[in-house]
């Protein structure tokens, strides 16, 4: 059973969680009362106004978008809107150039009539032409009565970055045009211009026929304020009854319902209204009822195949990793952590392999051999080299994960960095598929100068095409550091720095030291590593591994599980805790990871040492 630990998990939830609640919701709400039909029916128009609201909020957005897409295209020099307020006196004719680009660039659809206002010229652009603030009025079915109503292009209307919402719609009817405009600069000079756009009465009605039934629904958009007309949907652009003479309850089967809905838009001075008429179809909800008897046992056992298949679905992938990982104790994410684990350890151990390989050719020099690091994991298409020497700081282990992300996904290139022992300086060695660097060292740069709160300095080697050659890359970033710092010897001091990358056993006793007195006092914490421990002494993961390998004899890991099994031999003789308890203790992360690192290092499991 243990085994299948998971398995019996996903068959509780879906029975508990899933199956069970469903059928017994499904029998409750057959039984509910006819009363209560109301209150489902206002959770449902409930929803559907927040959906209309939402789906306006986001046609809005969407014409915020394209406005921006035109502020910001007019900022080109090819563009028509580059020079303009200053056309309409250099070229009369200008604005058909200015509607050509609105006509090929920046097309929006069906959306609708969409134009710029120019401020300055009172004048409006649009796809048809050109015409004044009145004229343009008059195109879009303004009276020339309402001239005082109409203050829509109004500068004192005008705030930049701010969206202006007006209608035609001035004299209580409800068939005009809802305005959107959208306050920002255009071209050169910044010309203050507002870039507006129709909503037809009608625009939105074939959208709200296809998402849900709107016979009986009407649907209108208020101010929030004045409570002015701004649009009426569908149908209501029709009716001359004025949405707020309208009462906002009704009878319906004896029972009394709301007939108006109203949602704010969010960040907008406007709400939406939805109004339910007298011909709504409520009777279709109630047939619907009805039905839901004669089919009930065809959707419980609809429910339970698709149950089945929901399991089946969700534990095939673990049974197939399960036959990868049989070796492993445990249960079933047990077994795959413990796998993932081992697999990141070899890893590790290849990096630090590969590591070792370079760090001996950049000392001594001598060969490479292709076909070994290729069994490590580089394989053959990397073909050019690169190596960097960052001066004044030393790189830590998120800095490192940073810039490998970055390199191998972006410039499909892999990253090896140690420190230089005792200083402030890491090694980064590039393998790369590209012979072209420019933009990936460009990258480096950029990424030094915004991370690094320090004073460094970066060189970067010649690009090389065979192993052989790294070491040559790397003399040339020294060349070029000593170069820069005029020394008189170039060769020899090159010579002796190099050597100086080699392990000084002095230096390395005082620093081991330390380390180990830090590892004494955390070593029960959970979350202490190799890369942490790394990090607060500035040196890199590879030479802290180094270090460990050479002077203690053996890796970091080990060390640090050999501590915790010692703690963990002392709790489980001298105490009562539970092999749990003392996995936690002990520091371990998890009590299945704790039984095998504790069999392979005492040979029985923790419960039997106990007993013994």
């Amino acid at each position: 059973m243990k085994n299948r630990k998971y398995l019996y998990k996903l068959v509780t939830i879906i029975l508990v969680g899933i199956f069970i609640p469903v059928l017994v919701a499904l029998l409750f709400f057959m039984n509910r009362s006819f009363k209560r039909l109301n209150v489902d029916n206002e959770m449902y128009y409930e929803k559907l106004a927040i959906s209309f609201a939402d789906s306006f909020y986001l046609k809005l957005t969407e014409l915020g978008r394209h406005a921006n897409s035109i502020s910001a295209g007019s900022k080109e020099t090819e563009s028509a809107f580059w020079r303009g307020n200053e056309s309409f006196v250099e070229n009369e004719y200008w604005y058909f150039e200015a509607m050509q680009e609105l006509n090929e660039k920046y097309s929006i659809g069906s959306t609708g009539l969409f134009g710029i206002y120019y401020y300055e010229t009172d004048s409006v652009i649009f796809p048809e032409g050109k015409r004044n603030s009145a004229e343009f009025a008059r195109y879009l079915g303004v009276k020339k009565a309402d001239d005082d109503k109409w203050n829509y292009f109004d500068q004192a209307n005008y705030r930049k970055g701010e969206v202006l919402i007006g209608t035609t719609n001035l004299n209580g009817q409800n068939d005009g045009y809802m305005l959107v405009g959208y306050c920002t600069t255009m071209g050169k000079n910044f010309d203050e211009v507002l870039i507006f756009y129709c909503i037809e009465p009608n625009e939105y009605k074939d959208t709200i026929g296809y998402v849900y039934d709107s016979s009986g629904v009407e649907f209108y958009v208020l101010g929030d304020e004045d409570e002015q007309l701004y649009l009426a949907i569908g149908e209501a652009s029709k009716s001359s009854i004025s949405l707020r003479e309208l009462n906002t309850e009704r009878r319906f089967a004896g029972i009394s319902q709301r007939m108006i809905y109203e949602k704010d838009i969010k960040h907008l001075p406007i709400s939406v209204a939805m109004c339910i008429t007298d011909d709504a179809q409520q009777n279709d909800v109630v047939a619907f009822y009805r039905l839901m008897w004669s089919i009930l046992w065809i959707i419980i056992g609809t429910m339970f195949l698709v149950c089945t298949l929901v399991l089946y679905m969700a534990y095939k992938p673990v049974y197939r990793l399960m036959a990868e990982v049989k070796e492993y104790e445990g249960d079933e994410f047990e077994k795959i952590t413990n796998a993932l684990h081992s697999g990141r350890v070899k890893i590790l151990e290849q990096e630090m392999l590969i590591m070792d390989l370079l760090l001996k050719h950049l000392i001594h020099g001598g060969h490479i051999s292709r076909k070994k690091i290729g069994s490590l994991g580089v394989d053959a298409t990397f073909q050019h080299f690169c190596v960097c020497v960052l001066d004044g700081h030393t790189l830590l282990s998120n800095e490192v994960k940073q810039l490998t992300t970055v390199i191998e996904e972006k410039y499909n290139a892999r990253f090896f960095v140690t420190d230089w022992q005792g200083e402030e300086r890491s090694i980064l060695i590039f393998f790369l598929r590209e012979a072209d660097i420019k933009e990936m060292t460009a990258w480096l740069m950029k990424w030094c100068e915004e991370h690094l709160l320090v004073d460094y300095r970066l060189s970067i080697g010649k690009l090389v095409n065979e192993l052989d050659d790294i070491r040559s890359s790397f003399v040339d970033c020294l060349n070029q550091r000593k170069t820069e710092e005029n020394f008189i010897d170039n060769k020899q001091s090159i010579n002796e720095e190099i050597i100086s990358l080699d392990y000084k056993e002095d230096k390395q006793k005082i620093v081991l030291q330390e380390i180990l007195t830090y590892i004494e006092a955390h070593y029960r914490d959970v979350d202490i590593g190799q890369t942490g421990v790394a990090d607060f002494f500035k040196m890199s993961s590879y030479t802290l591994s180094r270090m460990f390998k050479k002077q203690v004899g053996v890796g970091f890991a080990e060390y640090i599980n050999s501590k915790r099994i010692e703690y963990a031999k002392e709790l489980l003789l001298t105490t009562t805790f539970s092999v749990r308890d003392v996995s936690a203790m002990a520091g371990f992360s998890s009590d299945a990871y704790f039984c095998r690192v504790f069999k392979a290092a005492v040979g029985v499991p923790p419960a039997t040492f106990r007993e013994q």
